[in-house]
């Protein structure tokens, strides 16, 4: 088992590092707070790592720069961090800070850097790594969930994230829609979904028309995307206690 476990990690790294798995990463521009800037997101090319910014501006007021910063400009900022003179040395050279990167930091010079780090690790529930750098400690019960207009074919084709209400959890369903399986994601009222848990064994609209297909599938569930997963899972395991509607009980 311990062997079958560092060849899953080793696999990992080659294809982070050789094929370039993409890395998603919270995205702003002097946002006042950590969480505006994980409303955002983007992805990292290749030789491109997450990265955040705290900082000072003119204004004396503090905020965040959040995205993709290539490698290299990271492997330095580390180093002049550090007290590496050969940081110094690489930075002076300028040869391997991009021009798009010296036109950012020209239209930058204006604020004082408090805090400069970069990332390479997948998002968990905190939200992408990049929101947990320079001592942040974002809220993980701000939750995101996937949430689409239109009908779609999977979570895949459905790229648009929304944070909830307090009084909201996240829903996905699916439809039969011109017989196509069709999937639909987003944001529902806590109560609305406590009321279909409770009715769910009684008179749910399973194989009724909404208007648009027949219905398949509903469920609700609390926690950062967790709508990404398949209805049928998540309507097994779907209780009061999972969406938050009642207090959970003392151990």
């Amino acid at each position: 088992m311990k062997y079958l476990t560092f060849a899953a990690l080793l696999v990992i790294f080659e294809l982070h590092h050789v094929y370039g798995i993409q890395i998603e990463c919270a995205s702003c521009e002097l946002a006042p707070t950590i969480g505006e800037c994980m409303l955002k997101k983007t992805i990292c090319g290749d030789g491109e790592e997450c990265f955040l910014e705290k900082v000072t501006t003119d204004q004396l007021t503090i905020a965040f720069n959040a995205g993709c910063r290539s490698e290299k400009v990271c492997r330095i900022q580390e180093m002049l961090a550090a007290g590496s003179p050969t940081g110094r040395r690489s930075l002076a050279s300028g040869d391997t800070v991009s021009f798009r990167e010296k036109e950012n930091e020209r239209n930058r010079r204006n604020i004082l850097i408090n805090c400069a780090e970069c990332c390479d690790a997948i998002p968990n529930e905190y939200g992408p790594c990049n929101a947990k750098l320079c001592n942040q400690r974002p809220n993980a019960t701000l939750k995101q969930c996937l949430k689409c207009d239109n009908y779609h074919a999977g979570p895949n084709l459905c790229t648009t994230r929304d944070t909830c209400q307090d009084t909201e959890v996240c829903h996905t369903g699916i439809r039969i829609v011109d017989n196509l399986v069709r999937y639909e994601y987003g944001c529902e009222d806590k109560h609305r979904c406590k009321a279909f848990i409770q009715n769910i064994n009684k008179t749910d609209s399973l194989g009724k028309r909404d208007g648009v297909g027949v219905k398949i599938c509903d469920a609700c569930c609390d926690g950062h995307e967790c709508n990404r997963k398949d209805c049928f899972e998540i309507q097994k395991s779907m209780t009061l206690q999972s969406i938050g509607a009642v207090p959970t009980p003392p151990p």
